[in-house]
């Protein structure tokens, strides 16, 4: 009878992948890692986007207030 060991390690051998099974595992982690990069890239895009929107909406409204604070114009300028 062969020893358990032999056994084990000629069965790891026999399943672990051939060459080819690992060029195509390769190319189907590609052929599934371009379309998650381009989706991240929409992503983040959207996002930049959307905080720039927010930026400029808060700067914006800085600028409005400081405007509406401001005192108002004495009588004689721009024909009052």
């Amino acid at each position: 009878m062969p020893d358990p060991a032999t056994v084990l390690a000629v069965r790891v051998l026999a399943a672990a992948p051939t060459c080819q099974s690992h060029e195509s595992l390769s190319a189907f982690a590609r052929l599934m890692f371009a379309p998650a990069l381009v989706i991240a890239g929409f992503i983040v895009l959207g996002v930049t986007i959307l905080w720039g929107i927010a930026i400029l909406d808060r700067w914006d409204g800085v600028r409005n207030r400081r405007r509406s604070r401001a005192a108002p114009l004495p009588p004689g300028i721009n024909g009052g």
